[in-house]
């Protein structure tokens, strides 16, 4: 794979990720025997071309890994995905297994396994038969964890991987300015009567003349 990536790809190993006090070729050895370089390499031979392949490591990506893994997957048309000890910290997945747990006891000792196991911060049984289990957590070896569900409870298999995202708050949307209409007050002006009154001098009619 590294001799095609030299002549197809124009590949040259970048050293200065290594030791620095040993030989070109035992530092050219070292870079060739970096984890991530291994399960990239099992992954081509292990899956159908087209496979989408990601790797998570627990310590730092070198540059002339990444350089390498950028080739491999340009030359072999894969989607590579690497997540380092960085970008692991920061990444929230949300895992769904589904696994045989015909009793109360088998679904216990489920909870129990996927609790031991590291990075693991939620996890709940979900499904109308109660046969899945939905794991929340950061950094998660999911293939681990199958492994060993079905090595103590039964058979067990891998549904869904997904990153959780982080909700964003809701933005306020500015109240917008209302308008307020006031009715001029209403004055009662008072008036005076006045009336005339009939005198035994005045005829009736008198007032109305």
């Amino acid at each position: 794979m590294t001799e095609k990536l030299r002549k197809e790809g124009g590949y040259v190993e970048d050293t200065r990720f290594v030791l620095h006090d040993v030989s070109e070729e035992e530092k050219i050895d070292m870079l060739h025997k970096h984890s991530e370089r291994l399960a990239i390499a099992f992954g081509l031979i292990s899956t159908r071309p087209g496979t989408p392949l990601r790797i998570a490591k627990n310590l730092t990506v070198c540059g002339d890994c990444h350089e390498f893994t950028k080739l491999v997957s340009k030359l072999f048309k894969r989607e590579i995905v690497v997540r380092d000890a960085n970008s692991l910290s920061l990444l929230q997945q949300k895992i769904v297994i589904q696994i045989s747990m015909p009793c109360e006891k088998s679904r216990s000792k489920a909870m129990a396994l996927v609790a031991r196991a590291d990075g693991v911060s939620s996890m709940g049984v979900t499904g109308d038969g109660k046969n899945k289990l939905e794991v929340v957590g950061d950094g998660v070896d999911t293939v681990c964890l199958v492994k060993c569900l079905r090595k103590k409870i039964g058979h067990a298999n891998i549904l869904l991987v997904e990153e959780v995202k982080e909700k964003k708050p809701e933005e306020k949307k500015p109240e917008e300015p209302k308008i307020i209409e006031y009715q001029p007050p209403y004055w009662n002006h008072g008036y005076y009567q006045y009336h005339y009154h009939n005198t035994p001098q005045q005829p009736w009619w008198w007032q109305w003349r």
